[in-house]
């Protein structure tokens, strides 16, 4: 458990001195808080403002409280309860956890029982058919394979609202943007996987993935305000303080990010 919870630590970047526990997030933990999977990345038909269905704003995926502009969140004030809930992405294939992959090269190479340097011949083209080898190598890992993503809890809709401007146009958050990408370069993984493609297609659509999600976390860690602001309110919350609004994104960023508090048990 020390282990595993050091390199979600180290994968979240987290500040020296920081004692929070964190645990990655079981498939069936994924499934149980986000029932329902997205089909599609969009957001809303901008003719009509009526959200896609299977899409990013989609109340019978978040619950009847989703709303395309949810005013801005009260980081300081007690947090209601959520009147909207997660929904999941579900991957055509495993994917290394891209933030333990760019920040725990050493801790997560131990669990795969490869060298660091072999983690780290994994980026770039003439590398990228090795983030395969590497999942099914977590895969093979007792401790490893909570470092593979299969699926993915997506943010509830009031933490990445779209923002009407003056003139009547939305604008849409890079949080939104980022799942979109994600979805699509999902879509074109499991196509090429559908079609039979050649190998190297395999390889370069995995790798693809690999790149939308690290930049889909990275941009949900600036979310919660990056990792000093992240920590401080995750511990706030594993000492039981009042869940204020602050806190709340908190832990829906970290649940977001395949992550949450370990249990005195674990």
């Amino acid at each position: 458990m020390a282990s595993t919870s050091a390199l979600c630590l180290e994968a979240l970047r987290a500040p020296a001195g920081v004692t929070v526990a964190l645990q990655p997030v079981s498939s069936d933990a994924v499934r149980a808080r986000a029932p329902k999977a997205l089909t599609t990345g969009e957001t809303l038909d901008f003719r009509t403002l009526v959200p896609q269905p299977g899409g990013l704003f989609d109340y019978k995926l978040f619950g009847p409280g989703t709303v395309i502009d949810a005013p801005a969140l009260d980081l300081d004030a007690p947090a209601r309860p959520p009147k909207t809930q997660f929904a999941r992405i579900v991957l055509p294939a495993a994917v290394v956890h891209p933030l333990a992959f760019a920040h725990a090269p050493a801790r997560l190479a131990a669990l795969a029982g490869w060298s660091e340097a072999d983690v780290l011949a994994c980026r770039g083209d003439a590398a990228r058919r090795r983030l395969a080898d590497l999942a099914a190598a977590l895969e093979a890992s007792p401790d490893g394979r909570a470092f593979v993503l299969r699926e993915l809890a997506v943010l509830p809709p009031d933490l990445r609202p779209l923002i009407r401007l003056d003139d009547d146009r939305w604008q849409t958050s890079p949080i939104n943007e980022q799942y979109r990408h994600v979805m699509r370069r999902s879509s074109r993984l499991a196509k090429a996987i559908e079609g039979g493609g050649p190998p190297d297609v395999l390889d370069a659509e995995l790798a693809g993935l690999h790149g939308a999600l690290e930049s889909l976390f990275e941009n949900l860690s600036a979310l919660a305000g990056g990792p000093t602001e992240l920590f401080d309110a995750l511990g706030v919350l594993a000492g039981g303080g009042e869940l204020t609004g602050r806190l709340y994104r908190a832990s829906a960023v970290v649940f977001a990010l395949g992550f949450e508090l370990a249990s005195p048990t674990s």
